[in-house]
């Protein structure tokens, strides 16, 4: 049985870049608080994580909303 994905189901798969890079800053922001919150640190993980800081600047309200913050 060969089983293969459409391009229509596989668009259901994906995401949009902003998207993305609104969940790799919640994920950092995560990380930098099992690393102990440090604001320091944060910069470091930003840049693990492929992401700026411009960028965390921009979702780190989203993310204080929903529960996650430094």
């Amino acid at each position: 049985m060969k089983d293969e994905l459409t391009e229509l189901m596989h668009s259901e798969f994906t995401i949009s870049p902003e998207m993305e890079i609104k969940n790799r800053v919640g994920s950092a922001i995560e990380f930098t608080m099992m690393l102990g919150g440090d604001e320091n640190k944060l910069k470091d993980v930003l840049v693990s994580y492929t992401v700026t800081y411009e960028d965390y600047l921009k979702w780190k309200d989203y993310w204080a909303e929903v529960g996650v913050k430094i």
